[in-house]
């Protein structure tokens, strides 16, 4: 049991230190799941002692918290380097400081992603969420190596293969993570992820021309904005009681001590911080429906779009007066770590639920991963940022540049999120998944032909179960593939 923790522990601040690297060095995120699985296995080997699928499961499950709350916090807290550099380079002076402050924020925001993801996982277990990450783990923990190492060596020389030729052969340059998510997702997610690119083209390009001051971000961020207020306001514009007593029921839920003192924790950080009382109300009344969204797509589709989301409360807050741009990041730190920590542990209720875990001990798991990497993720930051300097190579910081600019050029109009509102509707009386549109809208064109790629591979393959096992290791063999690069770059710089 003791060398089950630390092994877990370990594994938790690696996969930790990873991510936080490639969220920084490459504004990627990738699921390290399945390269996790793969560690456990080899560290199996190397003791002479065969471990048990539940015990890689726990595992796999606390250490890949680690690397879902590393990637949040890159995509989102390097815009306060680019904003405030004197406020950043005050943290970085008082490194005790700043690792309390790393450990608060991903104790609150943490714990209040997995009490969410309890109050939603139900829904989507009822409702037989594809669930892919979920699916690439449990089919690498119970696969034989063959598969398993095929994918992993496979993987890595298709990532190899896209990093050499994407200036040149531009389908060859789509992430094969993305084609592993979509062979595991299938053509029921894809094709409304289609409709939502097609309609960049059929409604945010028309929309662009109907107000030229507007940049096509701009066009988008609002457009879906309406669209994500429209699946908030459905239930209630169908089915106004029984939303009512849901809502009621789902409040009540979420006012227990449990969940009360980390959403009073993550509203007092917001407030300490110098955002305006309007603002805090605002983002409180906005974060668990957010969050719930983004859980949603992630389960469906295996893709966490935490940037995105972030933007989408990003807009409306700055909008607010009194809302200072330290008071914003920080709004974007949170719901990059609660969306990471609720994404996971939606993934790792379906890993337990196939693995035979309990909840308690799953649910234990869960606080152990978070717990560890709240204790390390400061100093893993600390680390980087005194070694290297964000916004030069290696440290390029693309997703924080990206949202500082973003911050200082944002239009926001009311009237596209009207229109977004109405075709979210429309949306839904179509029989289209608003959600998964909202996603085409939002990803980049590669990486839905990416994902339109993987399920058409998926809809041809004849032996499904092993072609599963591939492509799980083709997720494990992206990240092998980048721990490569971070060591050529090493040993080269």
């Amino acid at each position: 049991m003791l060398s089950t923790l630390i092994f877990s522990a370990v594994l938790t601040v690696f996969s930790a230190a990873i991510l936080l690297y490639v969220s920084l060095a490459t504004g990627l995120g990738p699921w390290i799941g399945p390269m996790i699985v793969m560690m456990v296995r080899l560290g199996g080997s190397f003791s002479f002692k065969r471990l048990e699928s539940r015990t890689i499961a726990l595992i796999t499950i606390t250490a890949s918290f680690g690397g879902a709350i590393a990637t949040g916090i890159g995509f989102s807290l390097p815009t306060l380097y680019f904003i405030d550099p004197a406020l950043w380079a005050s943290w970085m002076a008082a490194p005790l400081w700043f690792c309390a402050l790393m450990a608060v924020l991903v104790l609150s925001a943490g714990i209040l992603g997995i009490r969410i993801a309890k109050h939603a996982v139900p829904a989507l277990l009822h409702d037989a969420t594809p669930f892919p990450v979920s699916a690439a783990v449990t089919s690498a923990i119970a696969s034989s190596y063959g598969p398993l190492e095929a994918g992993i060596f496979g993987g890595g020389i298709l990532c190899a293969m896209a990093t050499g030729c994407a200036n040149y052969f531009w389908a060859l340059g789509l992430s094969p993570v993305c084609w592993a998510a979509g062979f595991l997702a299938g053509t029921s997610i894809v094709m409304p992820m289609l409709v939502g690119m097609a309609g960049k083209y059929v409604v945010v390009a028309p929309l662009g021309q109907c107000y030229p001051a507007l940049s096509t971000l701009d066009v988008t961020f609002a457009l879906c904005s309406g669209l994500l207020v429209s699946s908030f306001i459905k239930p209630f514009v169908y089915h106004p009681m029984r939303s009512i007593v849901s809502l009621r029921a789902t409040t009540l839920a979420v006012l227990r001590k449990t969940d009360l003192w980390s959403g009073v924790l993550v509203a007092g950080l917001c407030y300490y911080f110098n955002m305006s009382l309007a603002g805090v109300c605002f983002f409180a009344i906005i974060l668990v429906p957010l969050l719930r969204h983004l859980g949603d797509l992630a389960a469906h589709t295996g893709l966490a779009t935490y940037g995105r989301y972030m933007t989408i409360a990003m807009i409306p807050l700055m909008c607010i007066p009194g809302v200072s741009g330290v008071s914003v990041v920080i709004a974007c730190t949170l719901i990059g770590i609660a969306g990471g920590v609720l994404v996971d542990s939606l993934f790792s209720y379906k890993i337990a639920q196939q693995c035979g875990i309990d909840e308690p001990t799953l649910r234990r798991a869960q606080y152990y991963g978070v717990a560890i990497t709240a204790m390390s993720i400061g100093v893993l930051i600390w680390l980087l940022c005194t070694h290297f300097t964000l916004g030069v190579s290696p440290l390029i910081a693309h997703r924080g540049i990206s949202r500082a600019l973003l911050m200082n050029t944002f239009q926001f109009n009311t009237t596209i999120v009207l229109l977004g509102i109405a075709l979210g509707f429309l949306l839904d009386r179509l029989g289209i998944n608003a959600a998964m549109v909202f996603g085409g809208l939002i990803m980049p064109n590669g990486l839905i032909i990416a994902l339109a790629c993987g399920a058409g591979i998926r809809a041809i393959t004849r032996r499904v179960a092993k072609s599963t096992l591939f492509w799980s290791g083709v997720l494990a063999g992206d990240v092998v593939w980048v721990i490569v690069q971070i060591i050529l770059f090493s040993f080269y710089m």
